[in-house]
């Protein structure tokens, strides 16, 4: 829902989905139902609907569709509890905990909300149980998610940075990895946030969106932080963590902003060298009070997206290159291409390891050799933890059989 590109698309799949299936056996779930009913109703009149928050009575919708009826279940208290619910996990080694619901920011660009809801946040006691038994069963890797983990908490009196030190407790080998959280939470919070970071099952990864460099523009988007506050933040991270991998958003082409504050974003991104940068597109959203705002032509917005990419790209190769030399013990989480493995090192940067030994779910130590804008080369040295099994990887319906062959 956050993009309109986005709900294209799935509006397109339902087309050819109706071509081969019967409509009525189709059931609509999730967050664009949720956010836009009356666009797949009229659409897709003969189509199930049920939205985020239904997700514990996915097996009474799916019974009541396959028994002829038409079923439009759309509620939106977002207080179920979404950790220690039943799942099909599609990579073995890798477990996604959400650990809230909703936001409490109002950005002018942004239709989430309307699906989301206000915060909630899940129980600290129930996410620690989800955790612990993912553990158990031997994930690997625990990536902890919300539309903002920073607002973790205060709704109860928690924090993030809390449930990050609870979490850690837990024992066995295995990492987490903190998803995004906006730079006014992350600064709210950050010398306890930096302290629970110190944990060495804490992948130094963080997802910050700036989404723009300009003042004027940040206040059109209603973002509750100024670029000043944002540079502040990095240099605040850096200094306790140099080697922190650093990700944020950028939109172009937003309405009114001028090619002067477009590049502003474009010099601070140059004086910044974040690690990543992922680049979106401005798109109106129904609703929203940006889609009242005058917008830029097609051209100009995807003119700026190209400049932006672009930029993007050579910062991410410049600091991948970085780690050239680096020797180190890399999880080994996804499979290549080519006879390769992808794995990620303590900072989460992403490894392609080239190897005919079967390796996933493995620790391995490698030497950085080379990299490439989206990846790190490197050269394995030896194996330090063997991989696990290829049955459990054979289940996983995110893998093809021919890798495990």
């Amino acid at each position: 829902t956050v993009k309109l590109p986005t709900e294209d698309k799935m509006i397109s799949r339902l087309e050819k989905l109706s071509q081969v299936f019967d409509p009525r056996r189709i059931i609509v779930a999730g967050c664009l139902p949720q956010a836009e009913r009356f666009i797949v109703e009229d659409r897709f009149p003969e189509m199930s609907m049920m939205g985020p928050y239904a997700i514990h009575k996915v097996h009474e919708v799916v019974e009541k569709v396959l028994k002829g009826e038409r079923v439009v279940y759309l509620p939106k208290d977002n207080r179920t509890v979404k950790a220690c619910m039943p799942k099909v996990r599609r990579n073995p080694i890798v477990e996604i905990i959400p650990i809230s619901a909703g936001c409490i920011g109002n950005c002018t660009y942004c239709i989430v909300k309307f699906a989301r809801g206000k915060l909630f946040s899940y129980p600290p006691e129930k996410i620690f149980e989800h955790a612990r038994k993912a553990v158990e069963e031997g994930v690997k890797e625990l990536w902890l998610t919300s539309q903002d983990t920073g607002i973790y908490g205060w709704d109860r009196g928690y924090t993030l940075p809390q449930l990050i030190k609870k979490l850690t407790r837990i024992p066995g080998d295995f990492f987490m990895r903190i998803g995004m959280m906006t730079p006014n939470s992350a600064i709210k919070m950050l010398d306890d946030l930096l302290d629970a970071y110190r944990s060495r099952k804490v992948f130094k990864f963080i997802h910050l969106p700036l989404q723009s460099g300009n003042d004027r523009v940040l206040s059109l988007m209603n973002r509750r932080y100024t670029v000043e506050d944002f540079i502040k933040l990095i240099e605040r991270i850096r200094e306790k963590f140099p080697r922190m991998n650093i990700m944020t958003d950028i939109i172009v082409g937003f309405p009114t902003e001028t090619f002067e504050e477009f590049m502003d974003t474009v010099k601070l991104m140059k004086e910044l060298k974040l690690d990543s940068i992922n680049v979106s597109r401005y798109w109106p959203r129904p609703g929203t009070e940006a889609s009242k705002l005058k917008r830029h032509s097609w051209g100009e917005t995807k003119r700026r997206s190209r400049i932006m990419t672009k930029i993007g790209i050579e910062i991410s190769l410049e600091r991948n290159l970085s780690w050239k030399g680096w020797v180190g013990n890399v999880i080994v989480d996804e499979f290549g291409k080519h006879g390769t493995w992808m794995g990620r090192n303590y900072a989460y940067k992403q490894f392609v390891i080239p190897s005919n030994e079967y390796l996933f779910g493995s620790v391995v130590k490698v030497r950085a050799v080379g990299a490439l804008p989206t990846a790190i080369i490197a050269k394995k040295i030896k194996v330090v933890k063997p991989p696990i099994k290829k049955e459990l990887v054979e289940r996983a319906p995110i893998f093809s059989m021919q890798y495990v062959s």
